[in-house]
């Protein structure tokens, strides 16, 4: 039993530093955003307005700005483990007591109700725009996405390191899945000057964004598994466990026929790679939306709504398998359990094309905030924004729930002639993965602006105290006119 403990937590630990190359936050983020900790979202302007507030876009001061290839923002998250759990575990492993029972034991009182999620992010913004015409404003903007999400159920845990028997049967169940994709997005946003005659406000903006998504590699699985003793051994005692597993697994890329049938796989264990990923490149698109408003009360106050990537992708085929099998662990009879576990492997290998359509969600999250400007003069400028943000509905469908994150954060920015230097510090909770904390600053050399932005410094510190589980970094370069 020891020897199965130890082994699954290695197995763990492999998704948790596989998923650290992979993504999926609860709503994207940019430099800026990560120092204020997204608490800017729903009152942003500017080129930010465009992926959180279209309606914002307005609310800049410029005529017109450029990003070209100049935004890159990675995010890693887990909502369970901080770096100083990771470095205790891994120094457990290495020890001549390789028992990681005490920490699980200790930890699972607050472990979340649907488990273990590793997750992580990363955005490359090729070219984004706006400018104004007329009474109206219009933006668009080429991002990369890359983005994935593992969750391991909490009964899994619960069977290993607290129950410490299979004499009752133990059910979990596993979902993740990984995107790779380019989303196209052209903007609308204009004052709506009728609403300063019938509101008490100095200006109402609204603004819509459209998204055209095309996915470039798409991969989901859901398994349940159930593990349950079977048959006793009269002459040793010893039980007999059966593994039942089901499995979902789907694999679309438009890359399967045009690059990946000059790619030379090699065969593990059996398993053809080089099949899947050839013949799973089929066509795919999606469509989004972005609607925002944003209310401009007066020169100290501002109040904004948006949702953003609302809608879907789909592939109009893919490769598919299913799995349903038993596998007998006689742990008497290792090798009739290798060729068990052989057949499961056969099943992938015998994935076949659908004709089906597979739909699949984008990263839809709503934003509710408003700042305060409490100082605002030539030479200094001082700004309070608090934000609450839904997303992540994907989990649902697995019986999980939406992140909830709300967060706050001041920038005071000092003005020279035409050099600025604001500096940001936030903090934030995430239902995901907890407190986190935000620092920023930007350096603006007249009409060029470098944004800078961690957030999870805490993630850095190794003891118990700073439990910091979301660290990402981001850096952008911005032109203003």
């Amino acid at each position: 039993m020891c020897n199965m403990k130890k082994s699954l937590c290695i197995l763990f630990f492999i998704f948790y530093i596989f998923s650290f190359a992979n993504a999926i936050p609860s709503s994207w983020q940019s430099a800026f955003s990560l120092g204020m900790s997204g608490s800017h979202s729903a009152v942003a302007s500017g080129l930010e307005a465009l992926t959180y507030n279209p309606a914002g876009i307005s609310t800049t001061p410029y005529r017109f700005g450029v990003n070209l290839f100049g935004n890159f923002t990675f995010d890693l998250m887990t909502n369970f483990f901080s770096v100083y759990d990771f470095v205790e575990v891994l120094e457990t492993l290495k020890s001549d007591n390789p028992s990681v029972d005490d920490f699980f034991s200790r930890q699972l009182d607050w472990m979340s109700p649907d488990g273990v999620s590793l997750t992580s992010a990363m955005s490359l913004s090729f070219f984004s725009f706006y400018a104004k015409l007329q009474s109206f404003y219009i933006g668009f903007s080429l991002d990369n996405k890359i983005f994935a999400d593992v969750t391991v159920g909490k009964d899994l845990f619960l069977g290993i390191f607290d129950k410490l028997s299979l004499v009752q049967p133990l059910n979990e169940k596993f979902y993740g899945r990984f995107m790779w994709y380019q989303d196209f997005k052209f903007a609308l946003s204009t004052k709506i000057p009728k609403a300063e005659k019938l509101l008490p406000i100095r200006g109402l903006y609204a603004g819509i964004s459209g998204h055209f998504y095309l996915p470039i590699i798409y991969t989901s699985f859901y398994s349940d598994l159930s593990l349950h003793t079977g048959d006793t051994d009269e002459k040793n005692g010893l039980y007999q466990y059966a593994l039942d597993i089901k499995c979902d697994f789907v694999y679309g890329s438009v890359l399967g026929k045009h690059v990946f049938k000059n790619v030379q796989l090699p065969e593990i264990d059996g398993l053809d790679l080089q099949s899947i990923l050839e013949n799973g490149g089929n066509f795919g698109m999606g469509i989004g939306v972005d609607l925002g408003i944003l209310a401009d009360i007066n020169k100290y106050i501002k109040i904004g709504f948006s949702v953003t990537d609302l809608g879907f992708m789909f592939y109009a085929g893919s490769q598919r398998t299913d799995i349903d099998t038993n596998v007998v662990l006689d742990m008497l009879k290792a090798t009739e359990i290798i060729d068990s576990l052989k057949n499961v492997i056969k099943d992938f290998d015998n994935a076949r094309d659908t004709k089906d359509f597979e739909f699949f969600m984008p990263l839809t999250a709503f934003h509710l905030g408003f700042s305060v400007n409490p100082l605002h003069r030539s030479d200094i400028t001082i700004t309070l924004p608090l934000s609450f943000t839904v997303g992540d509905f994907y989990s649902v469908q697995f019986g999980g729930l939406p992140t909830f994150e709300l967060s706050t954060g001041i920038e005071i920015m000092p003005i020279f002639y035409w050099f600025d230097f604001p500096l940001r510090l936030s903090v934030g909770f995430s239902s995901a993965s907890g407190f986190y904390t935000g620092l920023g600053f930007g350096v603006h050399l007249g009409a060029c602006q470098l944004e800078v932005g961690v957030k999870g410094l805490e993630a850095l510190f190794m003891t118990p105290p700073w439990t910091g589980r979301d660290f990402a970094v981001g850096c952008s370069v911005n032109f203003t006119f």
